[in-house]
């Protein structure tokens, strides 16, 4: 005969030991956040309680940067250069890219490689100014945003969660940068001079008189 009490016991034991192995593993992943579960059993007027802790992957998005803006482009030709600085290619489907007055989700796309392109345009714009070197990223909207505002307006890239990955401003905003970069021409674009410089200032923008879309920039 065995007591019943003793076998809460033993069930108790095995739980806690499963758990132990669950913490391990989890431990040894790394870059884990925890939450709590507590447990107890009586038997023969003795409390036992367990506890443990599960852990749960924190997202993490890669540092890509907004990269060259041609804000005040003719018609619908506006767009946005994205360059991916990291080591491996990245995918910015369901991302989200925004100015002052709207926001666009990306639809799906190929994932921009490393030390590689996307360049973001509307379904009006002349898509054939993207070289085939660089990943087309097309909206279905006639605009980028809400039209880039010649004058002044900002560019906002966001992960699918609505973490801001980077941001840029020019013209008469002063969301971001304060002075903010020079506002570009027709003709011209915003470019990060040296190629990829990203220092969170305004001093990473210059005025290109020949834009490079999709291509590394250069002065």
């Amino acid at each position: 005969f065995i007591p019943s009490g003793y076998l809460t016991v033993m069930k108790l034991l095995v739980f806690i030991s499963v758990l132990g192995v669950i913490i391990a593993l989890g431990l040894a992943a790394g870059k884990i956040s925890f939450s709590y579960f507590s447990d107890s059993a009586v038997s023969d007027g003795n409390v036992f309680a367990a506890s443990a802790e599960f852990p749960t992957q924190t997202p993490t998005f890669p540092g890509l940067v907004i990269n060259e803006v041609a804000s005040a482009a003719p018609g619908n030709d506006e767009w946005i250069e994205i360059f991916n600085p990291t080591g491996s290619s990245v995918n910015i489907s369901g991302w989200k890219i925004s100015d002052n007055t709207e926001e666009d989700i990306i639809p799906t796309t190929s994932p921009i490689p490393s030390g590689g392109y996307g360049v973001v345009m509307s379904d009006d714009g002349n898509s054939s100014l993207i070289p085939a070197s660089a990943v087309s990223v097309i909206l279905s909207d006639s605009t980028v945003g809400g039209n880039l505002a010649n004058g002044g307006d900002k560019v906002v890239l966001k992960s699918p969660d609505g973490t801001t990955i980077d941001q840029m401003n020019y013209g008469s905003d002063t969301s971001i940068f304060n002075p903010a970069p020079d506002d570009p021409s027709a003709t011209e674009s915003l470019s990060r001079i040296p190629n990829g410089t990203d220092t969170d200032t305004a001093a990473d923008w210059q005025i290109d008189s020949s834009p490079t879309i999709g291509t590394e920039n250069s002065l």
